[in-house]
C-alpha cells in the first residue's frame, strides 16, 4: 500500500534521516496521537502547502519547500500488530473520534467509561474515513460544556460525518513504533 504525509521539506528530511518521532503529532486529532498517512497524493500535497506556510512564518525560514514523504506500507504487518478498522461512518466510528479528540479528562469528567478511543494507544494502527471539518465546533461545543448538565452528547456525536472534500477520503495512522518498524517499507521524499 502506498501513502503520503504532507509537510515541509525541512520536517520531511528530519523524519527521514531520524525516523517517525510518534510524540511530535498532535494529542487531539482523530485516532490520538500519532503518525498519519493519506493514500491520496492529492490530499498531501495540499496538506504539504499550508504546513510550510505555517512552518515559514513559526520559524522565520523562507527556503522550506513544501514536501511529501511517499511511504510503502507492508500490509501483511499487520497480522502481528492490533490494528483498528473503520469501514465508514458507523455510530462506534464517530464516537471512536470524538473521544479520542475530547481526550482521557473530558471522558472521566463527564463519567465516561467507554474504551471506544484509542487514547491509551491499544491499537497499533488505525486505517478509516477523515472526519469534516465540522469536528472542530462539536469539540469546541463540548469542552465548554458538562453534558450531564444538559448537552446531549449523543445527539453531537452523531453530527460527525467523514468529511465530503474528495481528496480526504480515508486515513491510516501508525501509532506504535512496533507498528512504524514493522509497516514502513520504504520512505522518498517528493517536493512539490
Amino acid at each position: 500500500m502506498r501513502v503520503y504525509h504532507g509537510t515541509d521539506s525541512g520536517s520531511a528530511r528530519s523524519i527521514r534521516e531520524r525516523g517517525i518521532d510518534l510524540t511530535f503529532g498532535d494529542e487531539s486529532v482523530d485516532n490520538a496521537q500519532g503518525f498519519y498517512t493519506t493514500p491520496s497524493r492529492a490530499f498531501a500535497e495540499r496538506r504539504a502547502r499550508t504546513m510550510t506556510e505555517s512552518a515559514r512564518k513559526f520559524r522565520g525560514d523562507d527556503t522550506l519547500k513544501p514536501a511529501i514523504l511517499q511511504i510503502d506500507i507492508d500490509e501483511s504487518a499487520f497480522q502481528d500488530l492490533c490494528v483498528k478498522e473503520f469501514d465508514g461512518c458507523t455510530r462506534e466510528w464517530q464516537e471512536f473520534i470524538l473521544y479520542n479528540r475530547m481526550g482521557t479528562r473530558f471522558l472521566r469528567d463527564q463519567g465516561i467509561t467507554s474504551d471506544n478511543h484509542n487514547l491509551d494507544f491499544k491499537y497499533d494502527v488505525v486505517v478509516d474515513e477523515t472526519a469534516d471539518a465540522g469536528i472542530g465546533g462539536i469539540v469546541s461545543r463540548l469542552r465548554y460544556k458538562d453534558t450531564r448538565a444538559g448537552v446531549n452528547l449523543k445527539a453531537e456525536i452523531s453530527r460527525i460525518q467523514k468529511s465530503d472534500d474528495p481528496l480526504w477520503g480515508r486515513q491510516l495512522s501508525l501509532h506504535s513504533a512496533r507498528a512504524v518498524k514493522q509497516c514502513i517499507r520504504s520512505m522518498e521524499i517528493i517536493e512539490v
